[in-house]
């Protein structure tokens, strides 16, 4: 029997042990609280089991399998680290009752002369490494999947955030089964390439694709930096609106201002490539519903006379120029220079006022675009 006095050193070392858990664990105040008391019952019960100061009247087996709830609670809580923690200080505790030649096991092997109390205190330590380390191990898993299901969440989100404006996406999200909104004025625009069906016929499939993407990303970025929404694409024509989903009181002038960079882009990509590219843009403001239809590859899109004319405005403009409707010069007028085009004929509306947009006067500066978060 190991002498008493080394009963302090383990008592020392056992706080040791406590004390630095508490800090390797504990990342929270809440947590170090819950950490502290965890470490609190695993010692106190150890002590009582495996160092009793008298005999207890239960099965010594019985009294061994007191600590395996402790165990649990801190693989479950604290992962590895709480899993080694709880291993190491019952196995140092029983070791230690075992030399000072007490606790369950000494009582056991005292009832049956066939038990030695080394075996059993071998099988115990196996077996409560074993189930702390698998519930840790598990836990370990779980929380790696919990990152990983976060991650892919997360993914999903942009994905679907690529497509769907953020009101519109958190409203698909609640099982809306109608998503609709009428917005009393919007500017919208079309754009299309002249002539690249055409050019497109010299170009593998390969090159087609990287010279369209070139020229919407680039469009992309200025509808973003304006604050206006990019409705879609169809073939080598582009769609974006300004005003909605969230208001924007200078929605006319976004949508102005971003028509005449795209005619710059357009010039700085022909000089490129060295292909003679350029575009027909098309405006109109006025009232609009807007809204996802489909089941399936569903889209944000748009409705109504003002979209219908604005398709006009860009299949009936000219080649490398912006043409407005009057609507949306009335808008615009005092902070741009325009050019009258006339009366021209436009299918379902006879006959229309149209402008052309030359380029923003140079006593007005673009104002600040207004963008909800």
């Amino acid at each position: 029997m190991v002498d008493w006095q080394y009963h302090g050193h383990v008592d020392a070392h056992a706080r040791a042990v406590d004390l630095s858990a508490v800090g390797a664990i504990a990342k929270t105040p809440r947590r170090c609280a819950e950490a502290l008391v965890w470490l609190g019952l695993l010692t106190v019960a150890s002590w009582l089991i495996f160092y009793p100061t008298s005999e207890t009247p239960f099965a010594p087996y019985s009294m061994a399998s007191l600590s395996f709830p402790l165990i649990i609670w801190g693989a479950l809580r604290f992962g590895q680290m709480g899993a080694a923690l709880s291993t190491a200080i019952l196995t140092n505790v029983a070791t230690w009752g075992v030399i000072q030649n007490k606790g369950p096991f000494i009582v056991a092997a005292r009832a049956n002369a066939a038990v030695q109390p080394v075996e059993s205190l071998q099988a115990f330590i196996c077996v409560t490494a074993l189930t702390a380390l698998t519930l840790a191990a598990v836990m370990a898993e779980r929380e790696q999947m919990k990152v990983w299901l976060e991650a892919e969440k997360e993914k999903s989100e942009q994905l679907l955030l690529n497509i769907l404006p953020l009101p519109i996406a958190n409203q698909l999200k609640q099982n809306h089964r109608t998503i609709a909104d009428s917005f009393a004025e919007a500017t919208v625009l079309f754009a299309d390439i002249v002539n690249f069906t055409k050019l497109s016929a010299t170009l593998s499939p390969h090159e087609l694709v990287a010279l369209l993407n070139e020229i919407f990303s680039a469009f992309d970025q200025m509808a973003e930096r304006h604050g206006l929404e990019k409705i879609k694409t169809i073939g080598d024509a582009y769609m974006v609106v300004g005003g909605l989903p969230f208001p924007q009181e200078n929605h006319a002038e976004a949508i102005a201002d971003m028509a005449l960079e795209m005619q710059d882009e357009m010039h700085q990509f022909s000089d490129r490539h060295q292909m003679p590219f350029s575009m027909r843009i098309g405006i109109n403001t006025g009232p609009v519903i807007a809204g996802v239809i489909g089941t399936k590859k569903f889209i944000y899109d748009l409705w109504g006379d003002t979209v219908n004319v604005a398709s006009r405005m860009e299949s009936q403009g000219i080649a490398g120029q912006i043409q407005v409707t009057e609507a949306t010069y009335k808008c615009l007028c005092d902070r741009y220079y325009f050019e009258p085009r006339g009366e021209i004929a436009i299918k379902g509306r006879g006959q229309m006022h149209t402008y052309i947009l030359a380029g923003r006067k140079p006593a007005s500066m673009p104002l600040p675009t207004v963008q909800a978060n």
